[in-house]
């Protein structure tokens, strides 16, 4: 349990322990969560684009994970908070620095994929100016779509 949940720091996630913790979130927050071996896999394929959220304790509460696409659209393939420190702006910590990178990386758009029954999700996206753009029915497995979002980086 964290007791300190406000993100002071964001930036790139750093050898082992901290991927290791990363993934530890992603279990906690995915019903099917990736397999490890995939999720190492983004790290290596992310280019710096792998950002963890630490406290004031350097204790990590959030990760957040992008590839560049083809056509300069980045790709948020995954962003977790812990569930102990969510609903208190971490998610908007964590999205607004992966933009950010991705800007900086010469990226125009961000695009992302999220549950359709994922509500909080969706508000957090929406409040950063993504838009829906496409129904993606069993995305997830029978049953479960999910929707595409996107959104076009200014300057």
């Amino acid at each position: 349990m964290v007791c300190n949940c406000s993100i002071v720091l964001v930036r790139g996630v750093e050898g082992d322990r901290e991927l290791w913790e990363a993934y530890r979130i992603e279990r906690e927050s995915f019903r099917e969560p990736y397999a490890f071996w995939y999720f190492r896999l983004l790290y290596m394929m992310s280019g710096g684009l792998f950002l963890g959220g630490f406290n004031s304790d350097g204790f990590l509460v959030g990760y957040v994970v992008a590839l560049q696409r083809i056509g300069g659209v980045c790709h948020v393939v995954s962003i977790a908070v812990r569930p102990e420190c969510r609903g208190k702006g971490n998610g908007h910590v964590l999205l607004a620095s992966i933009e950010e990178a991705c800007r900086l990386e010469g990226a125009r758009g961000v695009m992302l994929e999220v549950d359709a029954y994922n509500w909080p999700a969706q508000r957090l996206y929406l409040a950063h100016g993504y838009r829906y753009a496409v129904f993606l029915p069993d995305y997830y497995g029978p049953g479960r779509p999910a929707i595409l979002m996107v959104k076009v980086l200014e300057g």
